[in-house]
């Protein structure tokens, strides 16, 4: 609920260049056979063979890894951290405005996170929104409203002649259906966070899995977040959407460095192994979502997991989005992302064009240019299936490094 617009970009630059030559081509073949030159039309159809050839495999590429978080602030699919925290401030202020406390709106912000990764375009699944507005299974925005209430929203979106995504309208709508329900009203008045997060739970969300601790973790971490700031001044977190960084010669943009630190060893011995949570581990693939946001045997929350084991702080690693986006989100953070190989360090790939999750894994160890990953949820027999693996692959083959600030041998 994550693409890489660099990497679609190229794809299709290629594939048009592909196709443009692929036409000239033709042209001359179709010349050559009705001027009857035998050899030119040999020649003709062993390249244009070859071109179909390159045409077909462009965009192939070997990295899965989908997840149900992270989305932007305007369009369906998955968002960076930043984006999250632009729409949990917007909806922090609405409801604080409307006399709601701030354990109550940080009980429906942690809901809202784990239902649409806070975007207001989202649709359940991903789904192509043409599909989702005619399938009133399909869950849709904020809240993922379905059912009569996915085509309630529909038509009060349409009375006012405005989009159904547009999250003012949003709030606005989840407001009437507040008050016309007091447990609702009783929820957003409440001091308590993990039963006000609960109670939206079974009152309002109603999922089919009820036990979701991880939607009180959130909760919390958006109250510690939120809680206090003036609904008025939002600059601290406008801050969070424009990551500190610096044009480099060559007219990219280095990365922003984090405190100096830690130890950078390359080498910390044999792979931990598989010390993945039990309860995470044993339950069905993203039945459940872990204490950081993202759902279980998932290439991310097994990353994150690992990070958190190593003493990084949540507020890092929480809800970065799908594996394509690490990168960008942790720099949103103020993290250290490159291209130096360390251990300790998450290897993430950027999506593509069959794969626009991406992926990321935890690097193990550094030899020459080569490093040992640990990753959950990786291909096997062509899909991915959920499970540990350790791998060793060329440096050159991940995008980015990702230096989270705590970790042993990831610090900067």
């Amino acid at each position: 609920m994550d693409n890489d617009p660099e990497n679609d970009q190229s794809s299709q630059l290629a594939k048009d260049a592909t196709k443009r030559i692929s036409k000239k081509w033709l042209k001359r073949g179709l010349a050559a056979v009705f001027g009857s030159s035998t050899v030119l039309a040999i020649v003709f159809a062993v390249v244009f063979a070859g071109l179909l050839i390159v045409m077909m495999t462009t965009s192939s590429d070997d990295n899965d890894c989908s997840t149900d978080q992270d989305n932007t602030s305007v369009t369906a699919g998955a968002a960076t951290s930043a984006d999250m925290n632009k729409n949990a401030k917007t909806v922090y202020d609405y409801l604080i405005k409307k006399g709601a406390t701030s354990a109550g709106v940080a009980a429906v912000i942690g809901n809202m996170q784990s239902e649409s990764g806070l975007n207001p375009a989202r649709t359940q699944g991903d789904v192509a929104e043409g599909a989702a507005v005619s399938d009133t299974d399909v869950g849709l925005g904020l809240v993922q409203w379905t059912a009569d209430r996915h085509t309630a929203l529909l038509n009060a979106a349409k009375a006012k002649g405005v989009d159904w995504k547009d999250m003012s309208f949003q709030l606005d709508y989840l407001w009437q259906e507040v008050q016309k329900t007091p447990s609702f009203k009783k929820i957003l008045s409440s001091n308590d966070i993990d039963s006000a997060t609960q109670a939206w739970i079974d009152d309002y969300e109603r999922p089919q899995v009820r036990t979701q601790p991880s939607r009180q973790a959130q909760a919390h971490q958006w109250y510690t977040k939120l809680a206090g700031t003036d609904p008025v001044m939002t600059s601290s977190f406008d801050n969070a959407t424009d990551p500190t960084t610096s044009t480099s010669s060559d007219g990219g943009q280095s990365d922003q460095s984090c405190e100096a630190g830690g130890d950078d060893s390359s080498d910390p011995g044999e792979a931990k192994g598989d010390d993945y949570p039990d309860n995470l581990k044993n339950a069905t693939q993203d039945s459940i979502d872990d204490q950081n946001g993202y759902p279980n045997r998932e290439c991310t929350s097994w990353s994150a997991w690992r990070m958190q084991s190593a003493g990084v702080p949540g507020n890092l690693i929480h809800a970065l989005g799908n594996g394509a986006q690490w990168a960008t989100s942790a720099r949103a953070e103020g993290v250290q992302v490159d291209h130096d190989a360390k251990a300790g360090t998450i290897a993430q790939f950027d999506g593509t064009g069959s794969n626009p999750y991406g992926h990321v894994a935890y690097v193990d160890s550094v030899d020459g240019d080569k490093v040992k990953l640990e990753e959950y949820n990786w291909l096997v027999g062509g899909a991915p299936d959920g499970k540990y693996h350790t791998r060793t692959i060329p440096v050159s083959q991940v995008s980015n490094f990702i230096h989270f600030k705590g970790t042993k041998q990831g610090d900067k």
